[in-house]
């Protein structure tokens, strides 16, 4: 797995994984705001960006594994991980039964696709839909669902015309893994999740397929169910963005995780220092 490292060696960790079709770059924002006082790895998670594709292992289970096994290979004391949608169910197995130590997850737009009673039906009909219009139509379609119609000039173009170059049985393969881990595993793997857990959530996935700004009082699945299953965990709104705030809001998605840090000892060493 292709990973990079930069930022402040001796600072506290700090891992972040990308979502289905994406790659390390997403975070660049982020890098730039944590690099002075951090210890910053991103990563491509297999068959993304510059990692090459096993498509055996390209699942959640596989994905959780290159991290955990990263995570101990580079002596990381117990980072925090930082995910973004499919990276939210990858960061939530890696802490899933404590295996590998960690100070805290930081779950970025999740979302929960299938549950045991509607998985094969919402398969086949995505399936389908994909053999349809072909895939990179179908993917850029999802894709462009997850901006909301003011989105930053540029940021969307960009996002969508990746996806499309996605590699389709790549794509089956982890799309079909993903809606069966949600259905099948997720709420498993949230309930032997026992690190400080911070959702951060910019929209909600309405049953119809999409994305839509979450509304007071609406209910979301993946929030409901991950607030029901791991104890403590909190949640935190980002208004008037869509599926990507990393780009699109990148100031008050940084305040965030700041706030996080600070609260769970993970303390920005530069400043420290300085003693400010």
């Amino acid at each position: 797995m292709h990973y990079e490292r930069t930022g402040l060696a001796s600072g506290p960790p700090i891992v972040f994984v990308h979502g289905l079709a994406c790659d390390r770059t997403d975070w660049d924002l982020q890098v730039k705001a944590f690099s002075d006082s951090y210890d910053i790895i991103t990563v491509d998670l297999n068959g993304h960006g510059k990692s090459e594709a096993d498509i055996d292992n390209a699942s959640v289970e596989g994905f959780a594994k290159d991290v955990a096994v990263l995570v101990h290979e580079l002596q990381l004391d117990k980072p925090v991980l930082i995910g973004h949608s499919m990276g939210c169910r990858v960061c939530a197995k890696v802490a899933s039964g404590s295996a590998t130590p960690l100070t805290g997850l930081i779950l970025v737009d999740g979302s929960r696709q299938a549950t045991p009673d509607n998985l094969e039906e919402k398969l086949t009909t995505l399936l389908a839909g994909i053999e349809q219009a072909g895939f990179s139509q179908a993917i850029s379609a999802m894709f462009s669902q997850m901006f909301l119609p003011d989105a930053i000039p540029g940021v969307k173009e960009f996002i969508v015309a990746r996806a499309a170059q996605f590699p389709e049985a790549l794509g089956k393969a982890v799309i079909t893994n993903l809606f069966t881990f949600d259905a099948l595993h997720v709420e498993e793997v949230l309930s032997n999740v026992a690190t400080p857990t911070l959702m951060i959530q910019t929209t909600n996935s309405p049953p119809e397929g999409g994305r839509i700004p979450p509304r007071e009082g609406d209910s979301n699945p993946w929030t409901d169910m991950v607030m029901s299953h791991v104890e403590g965990a909190q949640l935190s709104i980002i208004d008037g963005v869509g599926h990507f705030p990393m780009q699109e809001k990148p100031e008050e998605l940084n305040k965030l995780i700041s706030n996080f840090l600070r609260e769970h000892g993970r303390i920005d060493v530069r400043r420290n220092e300085e003693g400010t």
